[in-house]
């Protein structure tokens, strides 16, 4: 329940704030050089207010710099320029993620969530990403090349000027994905999309 910009977690934080203000004015009255006033307890639960209102924000910085890892969840993170070859990182969910420039050659991303993450000008060259989903994401201007994409949910998928030669996308649900300018010869798909 919302009141005033205020969650039920919100509040309850608050009253443990109000409680230990309360109790610290009652124990140790010195800590406010005279009796608290009501502008005093005021002014200490609006200061605990803006630090709860930074939390969100804080706990995505944590989330986001726990470490790549398989089984993590990572979505929304900011991960650009990232140096992923050769990493073992499956099932990992990176919904939303922002993975351009990449390099994400030789990776396992078997079994991810990768909805609407941003793959852009990405190196992907020999990936696993086989069972994962992907609708929405980005891969304009990748390096897919040797990736195996087979039975990957590619729904909507933007594969703009992507490299996909030898990219296996073999049973592979490719409704309405955009292959404009994308370069290679991919396996499984006929006729070809590409420019060979």
């Amino acid at each position: 329940m919302e009141y005033s910009g205020f969650s039920q977690k919100k509040w309850k934080y608050l009253s443990f704030a109000l409680m230990g203000v309360i109790a610290t004015g009652m124990l140790a009255p010195t800590a406010f050089a005279a009796s608290p006033t009501l502008g005093d307890v005021l002014n200490t639960v609006l200061g605990i207010k803006t630090t709860t209102d930074r939390l969100p924000g804080q706990l995505q910085t944590i989330k986001c710099n726990s470490g790549i890892r398989p089984h993590v969840d990572l979505t929304n993170c900011s991960l650009t320029f990232m140096n992923l070859r050769d990493a073992d990182i499956k099932f990992i969910r990176l919904d939303g993620a922002g993975l351009q420039q990449s390099d994400l050659a030789n990776a396992n991303l078997y079994i991810s969530s990768l909805v609407g993450a941003n793959f852009d000008s990405a190196n992907l060259s020999n990936a696993n990403l086989r069972y994962s989903i992907a609708i929405g994401a980005i891969f304009a201007r990748a390096n897919l090349s040797g990736a195996d994409l087979r039975n990957t949910n590619l729904i909507n998928v933007n594969f703009y000027g992507a490299n996909l030669d030898g990219a296996n996308l073999t049973d592979a649900d490719i409704t309405g994905v955009n292959f404009t300018f994308c370069t290679g010869t991919p396996i499984g798909i006929t006729p070809n999309p590409c420019t060979p």
